[in-house]
């Protein structure tokens, strides 16, 4: 089982979830499934601010990737895709 924190490694390169808000209808699903990923700007989901405490630390390495992609699959307006970054 891969486990992916905010990123992962695909073939080299990372990859990490991002919200397209030009398409969030802020239904929040993304938020209520994945709280230490995802939060609110009031109106629609945007992508949580890592945390360093201990706790924060421990709940976002136990987060898969499997689990992020199944929020993705999920989001009624399909906002949610993976960024490339180096």
């Amino acid at each position: 089982r891969m486990l992916f924190s905010r990123t992962g490694k695909k073939g080299g390169r990372m990859l990490t979830p991002v919200i397209r808000s030009e398409l969030c209808n802020g239904c929040r699903f993304c938020i209520d499934q994945m709280p230490s990923m995802f939060k609110s700007d009031g109106t629609k989901a945007t992508k949580a601010k890592a945390s360093s405490s201990k706790s924060g630390l421990k709940e976002r390495n136990k987060i898969d990737r499997w689990d992020i992609k199944e929020v993705m699959m999920t989001c009624p307006t399909e906002a949610i895709v993976w960024k490339e970054t180096h």
